[in-house]
């Protein structure tokens, strides 16, 4: 797992065990024994972090649908809702 990756699943262990995010950068690369430099190679903030886990999971999606035999036999309507409904 490259090391974006890993920080993006640190992220994500963090909120869900702490029902919030980190207090800061410096208080979460100390829990993941990191250099605060080395978030801000990957991340600018805590925002830039969620933005990109979501675009992972929205892009997961995409090619889970995509890969479904009916995909092409689809409607723009029946497109999006087969995404919704992922």
């Amino acid at each position: 797992m490259e090391k974006k990756e890993q920080l993006q699943q640190a992220y994500i262990n963090h909120v869900l065990l702490n029902d919030e995010q980190p207090r800061s950068v410096f208080v979460f690369a100390k829990e993941n024994e990191l250099a605060e430099e080395e978030f801000y190679k990957y991340f600018g903030s805590f925002d830039s972090i969620e933005q990109s886990i979501w675009k992972v999971l929205l892009d997961t999606a995409i090619t889970e649908v995509k890969a479904q035999e009916i995909w092409p036999q689809y409607s723009s309507r029946e497109k999006v809702l087969s995404l919704l409904l992922l």
